[in-house]
């Protein structure tokens, strides 16, 4: 188990909670199998927790906090001469968005250029285990093409496409590879 509520780890598996104290205590490191006790779990160890309940949390939401929790922000800073003179000009921080997934139940987990240079690569991982017809929308890219890939990043032009959205099925836990191939959406604003 990750944690034991009311007391320690004993090897003992009450099937009732009874009267034990409201302490969860973290089974962080394991000293009862062969090999960690000779590596010696030594050194400095931090660990962090989040905690979160609800009554009717969806495997998705519940993913997402995880997700959330465990995945630092990435940034790359941007000097003058990575710009480029006909960029759009910044879109208001309070209404903007690269990317609009409309299901709560699919997560996007990875964009990337695509191995071959041509178009980049987008991820998605339905959680809640619900087929869905998801909606993309991105006002930062004018869409020509959207492909089906495998996981190699093979893929053939399938999806219908707007200019700045596009839409596609997805079966409970499937992970769904896109190419998207567009150019930069200059002058647009976000909707």
């Amino acid at each position: 188990p990750l944690v034991a509520l009311g007391d320690i780890v004993r090897g003992i598996w009450p099937t009732e909670f009874k009267d034990r104290k409201g302490t969860v205590f973290s089974y962080a490191m394991n000293n009862y199998w062969y090999t960690n006790y000779l590596a010696g779990q030594g050194g400095d160890f931090v660990f962090r927790y989040v905690l979160g309940s609800g009554r009717n949390m969806s495997h998705a939401a519940l993913s997402r906090l995880g997700w959330e929790e465990m995945s630092d922000l990435e940034m790359d800073e941007i000097i003058p001469e990575d710009r480029v003179d006909t960029a759009s000009p910044p879109p208001d921080s309070a209404q903007a968005s690269f990317l609009q997934v409309d299901q709560p139940n699919v997560v996007l987990s990875t964009w990337k250029e695509a191995e071959d240079e041509k178009g980049t690569i987008l991820r998605f991982i339905e959680l809640d285990g619900k087929s869905s017809t998801v909606k993309v929308t991105t006002p930062i890219v004018e869409l020509q093409s959207v492909g089906t890939c495998n996981a190699l990043e093979t893929c053939q032009p399938s999806l219908p496409v707007s200019p700045n959205s596009f839409t596609f099925d997805i079966k409970p836990f499937q992970i769904v590879t896109l190419r998207i191939e567009g150019k930069p959406a200059v002058g647009q604003s976000p909707q």
